[in-house]
């Protein structure tokens, strides 16, 4: 297998371009990839990619690169949906600090000691 055909085979997967994209927007909330480096972490996940199948192909193991593909797409949804939820856990905190202390938001009706004294 030579670099073109590994390079044609990568970029026609679409579950691992899928995965790829979810693991650096997941990084990129979670801090380890700043603005502007998302391509430069995407063409390295890719790069990995090719050389993993350069060594498979090296030592001639066969293995169904459709059912991996698919594999790689259930774990980009799965990647997807963490990131919502910590950007939904991250960003309601968010909300909360910069709406606190308007009139609808945010008063509490407790009981406060300061008011009574």
């Amino acid at each position: 297998m030579d670099a073109l055909q590994i390079v044609s085979i990568v970029l026609a997967l679409g579950g691992f371009g899928a995965c790829v994209s979810a693991l650096v927007d997941l990084g990129k909330v979670l801090g380890v990839v700043k603005d502007g480096d998302s391509a430069t972490w995407t063409t390295g996940f890719d790069l990995l990619g090719m050389v993993a199948l350069y060594i498979a192909g090296a030592f001639r193991y066969s293995f169904d690169l459709a059912a991996f593909d698919t594999k790689f797409m259930l774990l980009a949804g799965v990647l997807v949906f963490v990131g919502k939820l910590v950007v939904a856990l991250g960003g309601s905190k968010i909300f909360y600090a910069f709406v606190r202390g308007t009139k609808l938001i945010g008063k509490s009706f407790s009981y406060d000691k300061r008011a009574v004294n």
